[in-house]
């Protein structure tokens, strides 16, 4: 989805933010996109390696909630090599008996080794494309430094207007 709003002013506990609109309602969650969402989710972490060399918890929430997808699409939506099966939710990190959930532990570790998978896919294409993007990150800091938000056009002043017909990330080719 197309950028937004970029700051880095703290709103609602955390410490900035990058909002996206998406061009078009969204009524199914391919594949594909829910890996360049948590792509996207983990891009802020990534930046933090690459910059800073060092890991805060600035990017918590974001890997919340891409571990949150990840685990969705192993459990719930069949996006995953286990297959079309659909567990209850449960909390995070393994599923509670106590919580009406019968699941084997073989069934567990298969899912925390797809989600990681998942995971760690995701997390190697937000690295390679801001190494990729580095003068470009590099403008976008420079900027919010200066200014704290940027808007779209303002964002793809810096970045040029990405068309969207090409996914950041793809299932398809083999990364490079």
């Amino acid at each position: 989805d197309p950028i937004h709003k970029v700051s880095i002013m703290p709103s609602g506990g955390a410490l900035g933010v990058t909002q996206t609109l998406p061009n078009e309602e969204m009524l199914n969650l391919s594949t594909e996109r829910a890996n360049n969402f948590i792509a996207f989710l983990l891009g802020g972490r990534c930046a933090e390696e690459l910059i800073f060399n060092e890991r805060t918890n600035g990017a918590s929430n974001d890997i919340e909630v891409a571990t949150n997808i990840a685990r969705e699409m192993v459990t719930e939506y069949g996006m995953s090599a286990i297959g079309p099966i659909n567990i209850k939710k449960a909390p995070a990190f393994g599923y509670s008996r106590d919580e009406g959930s019968e699941i084997s532990e073989a069934l567990q570790a298969k899912i925390d080794t797809e989600v990681k998978k998942i995971m760690d896919t995701a997390y190697t294409q937000a690295k390679q494309m801001l190494n990729k993007n580095r003068a470009k990150l590099d403008k976008v800091a420079k900027a919010l430094l200066e200014k704290e938000t940027l808007d779209t056009p303002e964002f793809e002043k810096i970045v040029g207007k990405k068309k969207f017909t090409e996914p950041v990330y793809s299932t398809s080719p083999v990364l490079a």
